[in-house]
């Protein structure tokens, strides 16, 4: 499964018209979920927060997402004018219940970007490797996904960031609590400085899940 990251700036709440979508509602999209802020700090870090949403879409592979999309490859994807659009695969740490949470539910979403001496390949290698197996002892956590870009996307430049981070909890008080445990704020935040760089986004949001339609069309 292939998920496509994509900020869109016109876009400011969950109530939206199909056509104010810029991920296209084709056949093709199993899986579509809109990421609004919140006003909400983030303990130890300035909140850096997108301008409008966070669309989250699924495809069964790179060729149904670029067929979606209008793209060539995978280097295209990322042409002047469409900058805010990346294409992932996801390392999924902490399962918990993807649907539904409740609606106090809350989740985190960091742009995470590597740190210099890493080399694309590197970074996810210990992002995935080193870092993941830390975050499960977060306490009141439900859920935890990691997106890393796909290396093709590095055909035309350097891209604005190399991955999302996605945690969830029940309610904010749970994410307040759990963000501040020695957990995250000290073995994890140690173990971050290591291998991640300053990231372009990381906010505090909603989410709502707006299309699921995990099987094929016949």
């Amino acid at each position: 499964m292939i998920k496509t990251i994509l900020l869109n700036s016109d876009l400011h709440g969950p109530a939206a018209r199909m056509s104010d979508y810029l991920t296209p509602q084709v056949d093709a999209l199993r899986r579509f979920t809109l990421t609004t802020p919140i006003e909400e700090p983030v303990l130890g870090r300035a909140v850096k927060v997108p301008d409008g949403v966070v669309e989250c879409g699924w495809f069964d592979d790179v060729d149904a997402m670029l067929q979606a999309f209008a793209c060539r490859n995978l280097a295209d994807l990322a042409r002047p004018g469409a900058a805010q659009l990346w294409a992932a695969t996801e390392n999924v740490v902490v399962p918990g219940p993807q649907d539904p949470f409740p609606p106090s539910g809350v989740k985190l979403t960091a742009f995470v970007k590597r740190a210099g001496q890493y080399s694309p390949e590197a970074f996810q290698r210990y992002w995935r490797v080193e870092h993941a197996p830390l975050v499960p002892k977060t306490p009141r956590l439900r859920r935890y996904v990691q997106s890393h870009l796909l290396l093709e996307q590095y055909g035309r430049g350097e891209p604005i960031c190399d991955g999302t981070a996605e945690l969830w909890w029940d309610t904010v008080e749970d994410y307040r609590a759990s963000w501040a445990s020695e957990e995250v704020q000290v073995e994890q935040s140690n173990d971050a400085a290591k291998f991640i760089g300053s990231g372009p986004f990381i906010f505090v949001g909603k989410e709502t899940l707006v299309r699921d339609s995990p099987t094929s069309t016949p």
